[in-house]
């Protein structure tokens, strides 16, 4: 479940969370994933999220993950 607080208003995940996915990367490999979340509160407030994960094996094998946030609006 995701929750996310702001000004203390609760949003909860409406998209089936937590998300599975398995992918295998070797040295020099890039696998991008988009993520559109869509919280809501308790009071019908709707909190968009759409953020691009980015994971990235280096030359030594070690993983670096980037995360850049494209939109994030509430409704």
């Amino acid at each position: 479940m995701l929750i996310g607080e702001t000004s203390g208003c609760v949003y909860r995940s409406q998209n089936g969370m937590p998300a599975r996915d398995t992918i295998h990367l070797g040295p020099g490999d890039v696998y991008r994933w988009r993520s559109h979340e869509r919280c809501v509160s308790e009071d019908g407030l709707r909190l968009m999220l759409d953020a691009l994960f980015i994971f990235t094996v280096n030359g030594n094998g070690q993983l670096v993950t980037d995360v850049q946030i494209i939109e994030c609006r509430v409704q």
